[in-house]
C-alpha cells in the first residue's frame, strides 16, 4: 500500500483554499459611515459616495502596513463632504486603538467650532489629499493629555480660509505623556488663517517630532511653521525642508523655538516681524544642534535672520543662507559658533532671477554673488537644493543651486510648491506611506486657545447595523500561490520517491 503524504494533501489545500478577500464598501449619504469604518477589516476600503454625509466619527479601525484601512471618496472628482456643522464634537477623533488607516480624497466644508480631525494615541495613520475650507477650529490637532500618537503622515492635503491652527501636534510645555513622535507633514497647502489667537500653519511643541517636507504656506495670522525642539536625550530632530512660506501677517515665517532643529533649502518671505527667527521659547529647549543652512530669505518688517541664546559651544551652524533683507538687518542677534557662507544681496535683482511679484522666482542667477559661495566643510550640507537636484561641487548660497535660462522654478502665492525633480533621491515618496501673540519677539504663546489638552474619554458605541455594502473578493497573493505550487511539488516529490523505494513505478 502506498504511502500517503501529507505534504501533497497540504498543497491542494493551500490551492483550492478560498482567498482572503477585502470588501468595498460604498456608503451612501444616509447610510452611517462611521459604522462601516469601524467594521472594516485589513484591506478594506469605506468609499463614501458624493453629497453630504453628516455623522461624526471615532475611529477605532486597524488596518495592517500591507493591508491598511482605507476611508475614500468613492468619486475624487466628485468627493465626498464630511460636513457635520454641530458644536458637539470633533467631525473625527482617531482613537489610541486605530491603527494602519489612509483618509483620502475626501472634502471638509467647514466646521462650527470643533476640529475637524483630532488624534488619541493612534499609529500609522495617513491623510491624505484631503481639501478643508472654513474650518471653525484646530485643523488637524493631536494634544490629548496621556496621548502619544506615532507616526502620523500629513500628505498633499489643502487648508483654505482658516479660522485658527491648521496643524497642532504635541502639547504646550512638553510633558512626557503628551507627545508626537516621528510625524510627517509633507507638500501641504495652506492659504489665509484668521484667528483671535496666534493662529498658526504648522506648529510642533515640545517635545515632539515632525518631517516638514515641501509645503507652502501663505497669510497666516502667526508662523507659518514653528517648532520647539526637545528636552529629552536621543530624540529625532524635527527637519524642516524644502518649504515655501509667504506672509505671515503678526509673527515671523518659520520660528525655531528650541533645539536640536534642522532648517535648511527654505524659501520664506513677507513676514510681519522675522524671516528665519532662532531662539529659545520659554517652554522649548536650549539650542544644541540646530543646523540652518542653504535657506533664501527676502525682507520682511525685521531682520531677514533673528538669532538668540545660541551659545558657541553647542554644535549648531548658521551657514550658505542667501538673504535680500530690504531695508532691515541681514542677521540680528550676533549668533556666535559657526556662521559663514552667508551672502546678503542688498538689490534682490542682483541676486535672483525674478524676486518681485507672483509668479517670482528666487533661483540665483548664473554670474551673482550668490554663486560659488557656500562652503563645503559641513557633514550637514544638504546634498540637494529646494527642487531636489544633486547640488555641485561649488554650490550656490540660498536654498536654490542654479538658474536656467527660463528662471526656473517659478513660485505662485497660492499654489502648492513645484514638485521635486523626479531623479532625486530625496523624492522617493510613498503614496501609501494660539493666546496671545504680544511681540513675538520672545515667541509668548501662553494661553493659546488652540492648546486644548482636554482629557475627553467620551465613547462612542459602535453599532452592528448593516451598511449596504458591495464585497469584492480579491485576488490571491503571487506569494501564497508560489509557497502552495511549492509545497504541492514537494508533496509530489515525496510520493514518488515512496513509490520507487516500495518497488513501484509511478504512472
Amino acid at each position: 500500500m502506498r504511502r500517503f503524504s501529507w505534504w501533497l494533501v497540504f498543497g491542494v489545500l493551500m490551492l483550492c483554499a478560498p482567498s482572503v478577500s477585502a470588501a468595498v464598501v460604498e456608503v451612501g449619504v444616509d447610510d452611517n459611515w462611521c459604522d462601516a469604518v469601524n467594521d472594516a477589516e485589513p484591506g478594506d476600503e469605506v468609499a463614501l459616495e458624493p453629497g453630504d454625509h453628516l455623522d461624526t466619527c471615532h475611529i477605532r479601525a486597524q488596518g495592517t502596513e500591507q493591508d491598511p484601512v482605507v476611508i475614500r471618496s468613492l468619486d475624487p472628482e466628485d468627493p465626498a463632504h464630511l460636513a457635520y456643522d454641530g458644536t458637539g464634537a470633533n467631525t473625527i477623533e482617531f482613537r489610541s486603538e486605530s491603527e494602519h488607516v489612509v483618509l483620502r480624497d475626501l472634502h471638509f466644508p467647514g466646521t462650527a467650532g470643533p476640529h475637524a480631525i483630532r488624534f488619541h494615541s493612534p499609529t500609522d495613520i495617513t491623510v491624505k489629499n484631503n481639501h478643508f475650507e472654513a474650518i471653525g477650529g484646530v485643523t488637524m490637532s493631536a494634544n490629548f493629555s496621556d496621548s502619544n500618537p506615532q507616526r502620523l503622515n500629513i500628505v498633499g492635503n489643502t487648508m483654505f480660509d482658516l479660522d485658527t491652527t491648521a496643524i497642532y501636534f504635541g502639547c504646550h510645555d512638553g510633558v512626557d505623556d503628551c507627545h508626537v513622535t516621528d510625524a510627517t507633514v509633507e507638500g501641504n497647502v495652506i492659504y489665509g488663517l484668521e484667528s483671535p489667537g496666534v493662529g498658526y500653519g504648522i506648529q510642533i511643541k515640545a517635545d515632539s517630532n515632525a518631517t516638514i517636507r515641501d509645503n507652502a504656506i501663505f497669510d497666516t495670522q502667526g508662523p507659518g511653521i514653528m517648532v520647539y525642539g526637545t528636552h529629552q536625550e536621543e530624540f529625532e530632530p524635527s527637519v524642516i525642508d524644502g518649504n515655501l512660506v509667504v506672509g505671515s501677517r503678526t509673527s515671523g515665517a518659520i520660528l525655531v523655538g528650541g533645539g536640536p532643529a534642522v532648517v535648511t533649502n527654505n524659501v520664506v518671505g513677507s513676514a510681519d516681524t522675522h524671516g528665519l527667527h532662532i531662539y529659545r521659547h520659554g517652554e522649548g529647549a536650549a539650542h544644541e544642534g540646530t543646523y540652518v543652512a542653504h535657506n533664501t530669505v527676502l525682507e520682511g518688517d525685521g531682520s531677514a535672520i533673528q538669532v538668540s541664546d545660541w551659545p558657541e559651544d553647542s554644535n549648531n551652524a548658521l551657514v550658505n543662507n542667501a538673504i535680500a533683507p530690504g531695508s532691515h538687518s541681514d542677521i540680528g542677534g550676533s549668533p556666535e559658533g559657526q556662521v559663514e557662507g552667508n551672502v546678503t544681496c542688498d538689490d534682490p535683482q542682483e541676486c535672483f532671477y525674478a524676486p518681485d511679484e507672483s509668479p517670482f522666482s528666487v533661483a540665483p542667477l548664473q554670474e551673482g554673488p550668490l554663486a560659488d559661495a557656500a562652503p563645503l566643510d559641513d557633514d550637514r550640507y544638504p546634498e540637494v537644493d529646494f527642487m531636489g537636484n544633486q547640488r555641485g561641487d561649488s554650490p550656490f548660497a540660498g536654498a536654490l543651486d542654479a538658474a536656467d535660462e527660463e528662471g526656473e522654478p517659478w513660485l505662485e502665492i497660492g499654489s502648492s510648491r513645484p514638485d521635486r525633480v523626479e531623479e532625486s533621491e530625496d523624492d522617493d515618496d510613498d503614496d501609501e506611506q494660539p493666546g496671545d501673540n504680544g511681540d513675538d519677539d520672545n515667541g509668548d504663546d501662553d494661553g493659546d486657545p488652540d492648546d486644548d489638552t482636554s482629557d475627553d474619554e467620551q465613547e462612542e458605541a459602535a453599532a452592528d447595523a448593516g451598511c449596504g455594502c458591495a464585497a469584492s473578493a480579491a485576488e490571491p497573493g503571487a506569494v501564497v500561490v508560489l509557497l502552495a505550487a511549492l509545497l504541492l511539488l514537494a508533496g509530489l516529490r515525496r510520493y514518488g520517491r515512496s513509490v520507487r523505494e516500495s518497488g513501484r513505478s509511478v504512472v
